[in-house]
């Protein structure tokens, strides 16, 4: 998809980079990839507060999760 030069440097889009298209039902919302993921960001700090956690506690989780679903079997 093409988008008017204007729009793009508008906007900080580059040539070639990436963006996020949202189908929103009735729309369709195109988003830099950079402000999906400021969003998402945002998304888990509002779920997970300021608990810095880090891919080693998730896998860690994950574990226990594991454990407790094979121990209930």
């Amino acid at each position: 998809m093409r988008l008017p030069a204007e729009v793009m440097e508008r906007h900080g889009i580059s040539e070639g980079g990436m963006m996020v298209l949202e189908d929103r039902g009735s729309s369709i919302v195109m988003r830099t990839f950079a402000e999906f993921v400021a969003d998402i960001q945002a998304w888990s700090r509002e779920v997970l507060g300021d608990k810095n956690l880090t891919v080693d506690d998730f896998l860690a989780e994950r574990r226990r999760d594991a454990a407790r679903e094979f121990s209930e079997d």
